[in-house]
């Protein structure tokens, strides 16, 4: 983290987009808070590794927060529609494992949030095999890499990224990590060195639009819109049962633990809507005393 604060404190970027997290739901929103920024995030189901998190300037207007986690522990992501001056933008951040066995699944949630409005679509998609520049494909037409480049033709995004994101030991270069926009509204991308035990670059650029700034509330879970028969399911498939033995602090930490990997996945989160006042010349005083009248 002191890594992370460090680059935010000399770039100042709006948003910040962290794939594989390694993060658990025993790791509070508190511990890896920055300030001045809305986190959302998605752990991975079931399996360690993966993960992705989204820092929004708090400045920022958030109309949607949606975080999404496929129960194979292979793919996660994090949706953020932003408030723009003349369209809404979709910010979707994505890790897809390479062993991943969740592929149509994101592709279909791509398709359904970058149809109809400007996006920017980000992360480790772990698609090394695909060229950029000819959009060409060196792997089977049924392969993750044919089908994303597919999928981002159909959806007419453009993907920004064309030097190598990833060295391994060999010294031999991938582009794992990408950036689709549906129009050339991407500048000055840069490189930065890896942080901590990473072996992908950071990556630094200009998302050019006009963006809605106010002072908002904080991102939280919106319970109405939970998807109830998704958490029955996968409450019904844990194992509820807590060694008697155990402490007080072990057994709350067990179930919140279990609480957390059938709920988090199927609850997203939204930002309180502020109330507006259609006659601003109205105050406090005149709409006590109209409640007043109406009571009479």
């Amino acid at each position: 983290m002191a890594e992370l604060k460090s680059v935010v404190d000399k770039e100042k970027p709006d948003v910040i987009a962290v794939s594989e997290t390694w993060l658990t739901s025993e790791v509070l929103d508190s511990e890896i808070q920055l300030t001045g920024f809305i986190t959302s995030r998605a752990d991975r189901l079931n399996r360690r590794g993966g993960g992705v998190i989204v820092y929004t300037k708090s400045t920022l207007t958030i109309r949607l927060a949606e975080t999404v986690a496929h129960v194979s522990g292979t793919c996660e992501l994090v949706r953020c529609k932003l408030k723009c001056r003349r369209q809404d933008i979709e910010v979707v951040v994505v890790y897809r494992s390479p062993e991943s066995v969740a592929d149509d699944f994101l592709l279909s949630k791509l398709k359904s949030w970058c149809n109809n409005s400007k996006s920017l679509v980000l992360g480790d998609f772990n698609a090394p095999y695909i060229n950029w520049v000819n959009l060409e494909v060196g792997s089977a037409i049924s392969s993750f890499d044919s089908k994303l480049l597919e999928t981002s033709i159909g959806l007419a995004l453009l993907q920004h990224i064309r030097d190598p994101t990833r060295y391994d030991l060999r010294n031999s270069s991938s582009i794992l990590d990408l950036v689709f926009t549906h129009g050339d509204d991407v500048d000055q991308t840069a490189f930065l060195p890896p942080l901590g035990r990473s072996d992908h670059a950071v990556i630094l650029f200009k998302f050019m639009v006009e963006i809605a700034c106010q002072t908002i509330a904080p991102a939280r879970p919106n319970i109405w819109k939970a998807d109830m028969q998704a958490i029955n399911s996968a409450a019904s498939a844990e194992n509820w049962e807590i060694d008697s033995k155990a402490s007080v602090q072990e057994a709350w930490t067990l179930f919140r633990l279990l609480y957390n990997r059938v709920t988090q996945p199927y609850i997203p989160w939204t930002v309180p809507k502020k109330k507006k006042h259609g006659h601003p010349w109205i105050g406090r005083d005149i709409r006590r005393s109209l409640r007043q009248k109406k009571k009479c």
